[in-house]
């Protein structure tokens, strides 16, 4: 009888999140298996000299930014030799909104006002009360203003986190 041994190979896998108390990102192994990761790594036996795959999909709202192995691998082709560890870091961040509000006064005039952003080149209108919803932005600074109508005075323009509209953070 003849026994032949090989060596076992190891995946570490690497989420970093930033900001890093965010959700778990689901990744899946192939052959392997499926795991929630958050900020933190995790470590597996592998087969040497298999092809592995390696996927991740993000939580809503948040996108991955980084992915690539220490061997130089592509996440479809994980090979590691007997012995080896291979290190695979994934990157994602948080995505967020920006919300425009109107507040006219005297209210319910009907008055439109029309607001720009660089980051919706169409801008949108809004009467008193009405709020746009930007689509999920990057991390990244951005500037809204409005154009302010015949017959009207701008009296305030701020935003609740503190930054200016010009440089909405």
């Amino acid at each position: 009888c003849t026994f032949t041994s090989v060596q076992a190979a190891y995946l570490v896998v690497v989420n970093q999140l930033s900001p890093p108390d965010g959700p778990a990102v689901d990744f899946t192994l192939t052959p392997g298996e499926a795991f929630p990761l958050a900020h933190d790594s995790r470590t597996f036996t592998i087969a040497s000299g298999v092809a592995h795959e390696l996927m991740a999909v993000a939580p809503d709202g948040w996108r991955r930014t980084a992915a690539n192995c220490n061997n130089g691998d592509p996440l479809d082709a994980i090979i590691a030799n007997p012995g080896q560890t291979v290190t695979c870091t994934f990157a994602h961040e948080a995505m967020g909104r920006i919300i425009v509000t109107e507040q006219a006064t005297p209210a319910n005039t009907g008055q439109l006002f029309t607001f720009t952003a660089d980051y919706d080149p169409a801008g949108n209108t809004l009467a008193d009360g009405q709020s746009n919803t930007s689509e999920l932005l990057p991390p990244g600074t951005y500037s809204v203003s409005e154009i302010v109508p015949p017959g009207w005075m701008q009296s305030s323009a701020t935003c609740d986190d503190g930054s200016a509209p010009a440089a909405i953070a």
